[in-house]
Parts: C-alpha cells; structure tokens; sequence
C-alpha cells in the first residue's frame, strides 16, 4: 500500500531530482522512494550503533570503578 506525501523542496533540489530521474530513466518517485529508504536504513544503523556504545560506556563505567576500588582499598593493606 502506497501512501501519498506531500513536502517542499528547494528548486534547486528540485532540479536536480528532475535531472536524476532523467539520467536513471526512472519516476522521481521512484528516486524519492530510494533516498527516503537509504535514509531509514542509515538512520536504523547509526541508532544502533549508538545504543551499543552506550551500553558499553555503561559496562566499562562498572568495571572502572571495581579497578578503582580494588587500587585504592588495595593499597591501603600494604
């Protein structure tokens, strides 16, 4: 199912969409079609990759303070 948008662009993006589809003998539907899912796709990705640096900053973050715990405490008993 095809759902139908309605945006404004720059003219000059405009023209150079008009152009695209020209060289790729395609809509510019079609060529909309194909940015707006390398966009998602990217987005998804890029989403992705920050949520698992988080998540490793979060583990790290846990195991610094056990080193640093064990530094000082460990220190102490000397």
């Amino acid at each position: 199912m095809y759902m139908t948008l309605s945006f404004k662009l720059p003219e000059e993006m405009k023209k150079e969409l008009t152009l695209l589809s020209q060289e790729e003998n395609v809509s510019e539907d079609e060529i909309l079609q194909r940015a707006f899912t390398l966009y998602l796709e990217n987005y998804k990705q890029q989403k992705h990759i920050v949520d698992d640096m988080k998540r490793g900053y979060t583990e790290m973050g846990h195991i610094n303070i056990t080193i640093a715990e064990e530094g000082v405490f460990g220190s102490e008993k000397k």
